[in-house]
């Protein structure tokens, strides 16, 4: 797994989605990581949408965790997106979407990747104090890199 799991420029801050829907907004987070990771954005959008129709990535408080395998990606990847409006999002606790930590991982050899991604960053947003902290900064692209970059970059 690459050091570097999370780059800066993958922090998008307040992603307009109109309509505020999941399948929208899961097609401009690909649109937009597609072309910052130089990857084409329908395997990231085909894949996205295919994990939904298997379960949620909805989690609770108002996070997401959509995630896939990218066959022409090299290395994992995370993106971290907030939105300028909820999201609705079918999550486990009926909330709308604020803030997505998307998960790309390389297909084959990836997958002990993203099991080890998935699981590191579910077991961090258990943590009420550390989720409160997501939102207060939600709009600050800095801390937001800050604080997830802490915890997959190393």
């Amino acid at each position: 797994m690459a050091n570097e799991v999370l780059l800066k420029d993958c922090v998008l801050i307040d992603m307009d989605v109109n309509p505020a829907k999941k399948d929208v907004a899961l097609a401009q987070i690909a649109k937009q990581l597609g072309s910052v990771l130089n990857v084409d954005a329908g395997q990231i959008e085909s894949g996205l949408l295919a994990r939904e129709e298997e379960g949620t990535t909805g989690f609770t408080d108002g996070i997401a965790i959509p995630h896939t395998q990218v066959p022409d990606l090299d290395d994992a990847r995370i993106g971290v997106v907030t939105f300028a409006n909820p999201v609705a999002w079918e999550s486990l606790d009926g909330k709308d979407i604020e803030i997505a930590t998307v998960l790309l991982t390389p297909n084959g050899n990836g997958n002990q990747d993203h099991l080890k991604l998935l699981s590191m960053l579910s077991r961090k947003l258990m943590n009420e104090e550390f989720v409160s902290e997501l939102h207060e900064n939600k709009h600050d692209q800095n801390a937001l890199f800050n604080m997830i970059a802490e915890i997959v970059n190393k």
